[in-house]
């Protein structure tokens, strides 16, 4: 089977030229007579880059620049509308080229572009030090046992790419920021653990505590992808006089789970094996 060859250049949001800080955000990709716009990276990306971002419709874009590009008759007049006609978001003026068998629809092609130089990369790195600071509470060793015993844990972040559920997830490594349990189905998930046990009122520990958890529940929702789960799981003596703690801590999850409960933790457990496309039952996760 012949090939035949692509051209193809890299879109860069760059809202501000003194400060140079740009970030690659979609491809236009020439195939023959046709010209193809794929702006993928989330608002959630693009605002992180500039809040202005936030008004920008990737599809709506992408769909006006293909319409303008229709009328330029060469490559270069195409790029060159890109260039200074693009407002905020440009394309390299240097172009790509990539050779694709002649039976490969170009929306393959552009998967592989994308996949390549434009996709947010899963994080794999891991805790480069253990955190001697904070002790692991009961309701964590807990999870991690049940993990371990249905045979879906491993201490190797790169492993939540092969099926398993890991701990110490870097949510924001500058910040120090490491959840508890993540695992992946498409997108990242990250099961956050409050344990309070043993408390009949909220300390000042205990308060720091909720809120650097509460913390890294925010920066998840805001740094991981629209489609992933931030999990909350409780555990405590008496819920009434420790409110507004878990009240705090459960408000940034999408999904929380109080171990006490036997329907939470039938739930938690038929999360985790479709996630993971378990095809035996999960040994039963017990009570508290």
């Amino acid at each position: 089977m012949t090939n035949r060859t692509v051209k193809f250049s890299i879109l860069r949001a760059a809202p501000d030229e003194l400060r140079g800080e740009s970030m690659n955000v979609g491809v236009v990709v020439f195939d023959g007579a046709d010209t193809s716009v794929r702006l993928t990276a989330p608002v959630w990306r693009l605002r992180a880059l500039h809040p202005d971002f936030d008004q920008i419709d990737p599809l709506a874009w992408a769909q006006e620049m293909e319409g303008a590009l229709a009328e330029a008759k060469t490559v270069e007049d195409k790029v060159l509308y890109l260039q200074f006609l693009g407002g905020a978001i440009k394309c390299d003026a240097k172009l790509g080229q990539v050779d694709v068998p002649n039976g490969e629809t170009s929306g393959a092609t552009i998967a592989m572009l994308l996949k390549r130089f434009v996709d947010w990369p899963e994080r794999t790195v891991a805790r480069l030090t253990p955190d001697v600071s904070q002790t692991r509470s009961k309701l964590h060793t807990q999870l991690r046992m049940w993990f371990r015993r249905s045979k879906v844990f491993s201490s190797k972040t790169a492993d939540i790419a092969h099926g398993k559920v890991v701990s110490g997830y870097p949510v924001d490594i500058e910040d120090d920021l490491f959840a508890d349990f993540a695992l992946k189905n498409g997108a990242v998930h990250i099961i956050e653990t409050l344990d309070l046990r043993g408390i009949d009122r909220i300390t000042r520990a205990s308060q720091g505590q909720v809120g650097l958890k509460s913390v890294l529940l925010d920066q998840a929702k805001r740094r991981l992808s629209p489609e992933s789960r931030c999990i909350a799981v409780t555990a405590a003596d008496d819920y009434v006089k420790l409110r507004a703690s878990i009240r705090l801590f459960s408000g940034y999850a999408d999904d929380v789970y109080a171990m006490e409960s036997a329907e939470d933790r039938q739930r938690l457990a038929q999360f985790v094996a479709q996630s993971l496309h378990v095809n035996a039952a999960l040994p039963l996760l017990v009570g508290v």
